[in-house]
């Protein structure tokens, strides 16, 4: 065979073959078209997606911005509100501080004032007792009639007020009132019909004459013994001087007749001690 006569066949196969690789060219380039697009559209989905997800995001972070300024506005203006209450109750602090230490003052006041109104008190109920003390002591060395009840008053004024039972007030008042009764007692001229005992221990009926509480005697009923005070016994009871001269008797027996009536009313000089009575045992 000749090489021309040759020739046609391989050219005919090799167009063949060339057609078939085309064909399976295209085929391949179609299913990888095919492949593209679909792998393209899954990118498109994909870039959907994330363009949602991204709006999304935005979204959220917009609405999370807007929470979170929210949010920052709240706690600015809860911040200036409880920045506000603060200095308020700063301010009612100082005030309950200053108020506190008005109080403190006041009452360290009061209690410094309350000390020296009890000091004065005591100072006061330290002397109310010294004169009661003196009181007693210059109470003996009058004229005995109802001395037991006159020390009786003064000695429980003595003991309430060393005890502290009778206030200030109280003492002072009842030391008051002792003190106008012994000066009323002082000051009057009595005359009282009381038994009396004599030095020999001898009772009688007799008219007892006191003028002040510093000069006391006494005239039987029928006048005939008389007695002058000279003293105080332990006891309280008179101690009487009965020895008397005759102008004695009858300075004393015309005292009581004027006291009683019986005689117009008259000056009487009568035997009397400046310095009163003394306590028996004394000079």
């Amino acid at each position: 065979m000749r090489l021309s006569e040759m020739k046609t066949p391989l050219a005919l196969l090799a167009l063949l073959c060339a057609a078939a690789f085309a064909r399976q060219g295209d085929a391949e380039a179609e299913a990888e078209l095919r492949a593209l697009a679909e792998e393209k559209a899954a990118l498109e989905r994909e870039i959907a997606s994330l363009d949602r997800d991204l709006a999304a995001t935005d979204s959220a972070r917009a609405a999370e911005g807007e929470r979170a300024a929210a949010i920052e506005a709240r706690t600015s203006d809860d911040l200036a509100r409880r920045a506000a209450e603060i200095d308020t109750l700063e301010t009612r602090i100082r005030g309950l501080a200053r108020d506190l230490k008005a109080e403190r003052a006041a009452q360290n006041a009061v209690s410094r004032s309350e000390d020296q109104v009890q000091a004065k008190r005591d100072a006061v109920s330290a002397l109310i007792l010294k004169s009661c003390r003196e009181f007693e002591a210059q109470e003996a060395r009058t004229a005995p009639q109802n001395l037991a009840q006159r020390r009786e008053r003064l000695a429980a004024l003595c003991r309430d007020v060393e005890t502290g039972n009778a206030p200030v007030e109280e003492a002072f008042s009842r030391l008051t009132a002792l003190f106008g009764e012994e000066i009323r007692f002082g000051d009057e001229a009595a005359l009282r019909d009381e038994p009396v005992r004599r030095s020999d221990g001898e009772p009688v009926n007799a008219h007892v004459l006191r003028a002040g509480n510093v000069w006391m005697a006494y005239a039987d009923e029928q006048f005939r013994r008389f007695g002058l005070l000279k003293g105080v016994s332990e006891d309280g009871s008179p101690v009487w001087d009965e020895d008397l001269d005759l102008e004695t008797r009858a300075m004393l027996r015309l005292a009581v007749e004027v006291k009683l009536g019986r005689k117009p009313p008259q000056i009487v000089v009568l035997p009397f001690a400046a310095e009163g009575p003394k306590a028996e045992g004394t000079k």
